[in-house]
């Protein structure tokens, strides 16, 4: 059983506020699923970020903001270079974590 602080829980929260899609196949596979389910995928995901902008303009490193400011954090159109410095800076969040 781990015997976690009250601080590395929340840095393993602000880091894990908003999951995104690792590669383009898996965003293919989502959005071919929400075409076939009839389900407004982006609609869905604008709704998502919108309910935790807060905490990410308060958590996320200012390299993310603008991708925040305009919805486009968790879309399939945020740039693949974003995409990837934004799964490494989660998957730091997750070492750290790991490492208590």
């Amino acid at each position: 059983m781990w015997n976690l602080s009250k601080e590395v829980k929340e840095r393993f929260t602000k880091s894990n506020l908003l999951p995104i899609h690792e590669t383009d196949e898996e965003w293919e596979y989502v959005i071919n699923e929400a075409e076939v389910e009839g389900e407004d995928l982006a609609a869905k995901l604008r709704e998502e970020l919108e309910n935790l902008k807060g905490q990410l303009l308060n958590n996320l490193p200012k390299k993310f903001i603008p991708y925040v400011e305009d919805g486009t954090l968790n879309q399939p159109i945020l740039p693949k270079k974003i995409r990837e410095d934004y799964l490494r800076w989660v998957k730091k969040g997750l070492e750290r974590f790991k490492r208590y």
